[in-house]
């Protein structure tokens, strides 16, 4: 939308303000009721650009701050959103970067029943080995995945890791007495099962990990790998 010359920025805010609101009014379509949400990014000439092409992009970039901000509300670019937009895209890149060169590992953590020091499972913590940053927790990291769409890519990535895992290392889950045998777990995100892009992967590695899970099962090995997320328990077990 472009707003005529001499609209100042209170002016430009108190129309924004009357089309948030007008748009996420309730409308009427084929005997349905639709509500929408929406987001808005404001950009002033000549503070934020001097050009059409510049000025529409830092009003992309402030409509999605607003998207970040709860949507249904308007934001004003500021210099602050294009850094982080900036390091948003480099970290990315680099995100790209770290699924196909070998960067990400998964850290194991053992789960201790506090009342008798019996050991329950390990728990699987991803991570990832940043080539500056140096090792990055994946709160640092999965929420980015989640907004740039790899989110998918790399629940696989921890799923096939996982998968590794139950075949090369039959003794890692082993008590010290070698008769109990504690779970293994490895939260996935709910949108990895939602996705149908990796099909064929993910039936590849159910077909593997039923394999693996039966071969401990006849050497009397138990395994569990749960996906963890919130109402939406996954569990796969042998006993």
């Amino acid at each position: 939308m472009l707003v005529l010359p001499g609209v100042e920025a209170d002016g430009a805010a108190h129309l924004a303000e009357k089309l948030v609101a007008r748009l996420v009014e309730p409308m009427r379509l084929a005997a349905q009721t639709l509500s929408i949400s929406c987001s808005l990014g404001i950009s002033l000439f000549p503070a934020d650009g001097d050009g059409a092409s510049e000025l529409i992009a830092h009003a992309d970039t402030a409509m999605y701050q607003a998207k970040q901000d709860g949507r249904n509300r308007y934001q004003f670019f500021t210099e602050a959103m294009q850094r982080e937009a900036l390091r948003t895209m480099t970290l990315e890149h680099q995100l790209r970067q770290a699924l196909a060169g070998g960067e990400l590992c998964l850290r194991y953590q053992p789960q201790i029943e506090l009342a008798s020091g019996r050991p329950l499972g390990l728990e699987a913590l991803l991570r990832w080995s940043h080539p500056s940053r140096g090792l990055l927790d994946a709160g640092a990291f999965v929420p980015l995945a989640e907004n740039s769409g790899l989110i998918q890519d790399l629940g696989v990535w921890v799923l096939r890791a996982l998968t590794i895992s139950l075949r090369d290392r039959p003794h890692a889950t082993a008590t010290a007495n070698g008769r109990r045998h504690p779970k293994q777990v490895g939260n996935i995100n709910p949108l990895v099962i939602d996705t149908t892009d990796h099909a064929d992967a993910l039936q590849f590695l159910n077909e593997r990990l039923l394999g693996n899970l039966r071969r401990c099962k006849r050497q009397r090995v138990r395994r569990q790998i749960e996906a963890l997320v919130i109402n939406f328990p996954i569990s796969l077990s042998v006993r």
